[in-house]
């Protein structure tokens, strides 16, 4: 499969506001919400296209840590905020391609580390994921939901 990994350009925004509204029709991913235009001009997005089609992006941004209990205070991050393909190309090695693309952009910048949360409602597949791209879990977050007596 032929497809072209890029920075975004502000030419292929209606194209991201269609992919993440399919995302939240999903419902994959706990509390997705689809974004909106002021989302995304914030955020450094590569993109994925296949045949002109934009079928996946990864968005994030450069952060320095002041109140996180996983970094020494000061330590310069870039977060993952979201990672998608279409469900069509998905187990393609798209996500893959679009994350070792952004890391060693980011990876060029000086940013010492990658970091990212995730309300994936399959958690081992997506733990699966970032683990065979070398992140590691530092922390787990657990839920229960007490309903009314």
């Amino acid at each position: 499969m032929d497809v072209f990994i890029s920075k975004a350009t502000d030419a292929q925004l209606p194209e991201f506001l269609t992919l993440s509204k399919i995302w939240e029709e999903e419902k994959i991913t706990r509390g997705m919400t689809a974004g909106k235009a002021e989302d995304f001009q914030c955020l450094t997005v590569w993109t994925c296209t296949f045949n002109k089609r934009l079928i996946g992006y990864l968005s994030g941004h450069e952060a320095i840590s002041e109140n996180m209990c996983i970094f020494p205070p000061n330590t310069h991050y870039f977060e993952i905020d979201e990672l998608y393909v279409l469900p069509q190309y998905r187990n393609l090695g798209i996500g893959r391609r679009l994350f070792e693309c952004a890391e060693q952009e980011i990876r060029n910048s000086g940013v010492g580390y990658l970091f990212l949360s995730s309300a994936t409602n399959d958690y081992l597949k997506i733990q699966n994921f970032y683990t065979k791209l070398g992140m590691q879990v530092w922390t787990q977050i657990f839920f229960k939901e007490l309903p009314d007596l």
